[in-house]
């Protein structure tokens, strides 16, 4: 491909993802249901709350969230002072265009393997974040999302030190990029290296968490997440939402304003939110071993760190008491992990991983009011899309479980797998 036209598809791109995210932005901001209520209505007052004496969150008082977490918190607050959403609208779309050119290999071979692969994940990317709707660009995903991006393009290179350290990097903002992590030591790809790296960032992390001041808030986000209740979002959340439906007594949802978030009531709530903790480590133990045989019967290695990323991010959103809209957001690495390493037979998952987000924009903000409300319509919506995400954690330990029993497979030039 000449040159001047590679050039030209890459301003296409980069001319997509800055309208579409600003297209994106003016409906988070004038559109119903405030989806980017977190900016102003949380992250702000939390920075404001430091500055005027009120402690460190996470560092001397406890926190939802890691202390690093607060970094892109105070960045956005530095570039727009008094404002946190206009600094952090404007660090994210800059970085989200960054990354998707990157990911499309600008300024590098235009006809090689990796830039197609990479152009057509970053056209899966920025569809992604515009399907899913304003929460795209407003959580704290935004950051973790675009760490783990750069730790799969330095996997894709083999710098597997590299790359478990931008993922360790986002599992001290959010625990959700510990999938890869998972995946990667089970595949065996420089397990120890990944290991020592991992735990050497981690100790350095509270290391320095401590030097702040730093006392037991620095593990506040475990014990804070474990004694919360059960987010109307979350899959187990449904059983509760149909008795709510059907007003059956005691049965039905609540707001907590310590979580700032809608939880569900009734009866076993309470010991299903603590059993679920105990079932998500479990699946995240089999996914391991299933990663770790496949692995071990010869099954190509990306093939294995993908599927295994896929199936850890879902063991983290099913059995969760959480179920915030972001989440979905986890979905994407290891749907780009799988266009960017040429896996094979993986569009179905790329499709599937997009209708999962078109359908949690519609359920939040669209519809978010019908289910607060309980109405049968609302509540059926979010039932589907949680059903679809359970189906598709079935449909990913199925396929890991295969490539156990498949072992070996040889990638012909056209991207077909054979045995």
């Amino acid at each position: 491909m000449p040159r001047a036209a590679w050039h030209s598809r890459i301003e296409v791109l980069l001319f997509a993802a800055l309208a579409l995210q600003l297209g994106l932005i003016a409906e988070g901001i004038w559109g119903g249901g405030f989806p980017m209520g977190d900016l102003p209505f949380a992250y702000q007052p939390w920075v404001e709350s430091i500055q005027n004496g009120g402690g460190w969150l996470g560092i001397t008082s406890e926190w939802v969230y890691p202390f690093p977490a607060l970094l892109p918190m105070f960045a956005a607050y530095f570039v727009s002072p008094g404002n946190l959403q206009t600094g952090w609208l404007i660090l994210s779309v800059v970085a989200n265009t960054l990354m998707l050119g990157w990911l499309a290999n600008w300024e590098r071979d235009a006809d090689s393997l990796r830039t197609k692969r990479g152009t057509l994940t970053a056209w899966f990317v920025l569809a992604f974040i515009f399907v899913v709707g304003p929460v795209s660009l407003s959580r704290l995903e935004t950051v973790t999302l675009l760490l783990s991006l750069v730790g799969m393009l330095a996997l894709d290179r083999e710098r597997f030190g590299t790359a478990t350290a931008w993922f360790t990097a986002g599992v001290w903002i959010k625990i959700w990029p510990v999938a890869p992590l998972l995946a990667l030591i089970a595949a065996g790809q420089r397990r120890l290296r990944v290991f020592v790296v991992a735990t050497t960032a981690s100790i350095g992390t509270l290391i320095v968490g401590f030097l702040l001041g730093g006392n037991a808030s620095l593990f506040g986000f475990l014990t804070v997440q474990s004694g919360r209740g059960i987010q109307i979002e979350a899959p187990i959340a449904q059983w509760w939402l149909w008795q709510g439906v059907a007003k059956v007594q005691d049965a039905g949802l609540y707001y907590d304003g310590s979580m700032y978030t809608f939880q569900v009531r009734g009866i076993g709530v309470e010991q299903v939110a603590t059993l679920i903790g105990l079932a998500q480590i479990i699946a995240l133990i089999i996914t391991g071993w299933l990663a770790f045989a496949a692995a071990r019967s010869g099954a190509a290695w990306r093939d294995v760190v993908t599927v295994a990323t896929l199936t850890a991010v879902l063991d983290l959103i099913v059995f969760n008491k959480v179920g915030s809209p972001q989440y979905m957001m986890w979905l994407v690495l290891p749907a780009a992990m799988g266009l960017f390493f040429g896996v094979p037979r993986w569009r179905f998952y790329v499709v599937y991983t997009l209708a999962l987000g078109f359908v949690t924009w519609m359920i939040y903000p669209v519809f978010y009011g019908q289910i607060l409300a309980l109405e049968p319509a609302g509540v059926a919506l979010l039932g589907v899309r949680n059903l679809a995400v359970v189906v598709l954690l079935v449909l990913a330990n199925v396929r890991l479980t295969r490539m156990r029993a498949s072992g070996p497979q040889q990638v012909d030039s056209a991207g077909v797998a054979s045995s």
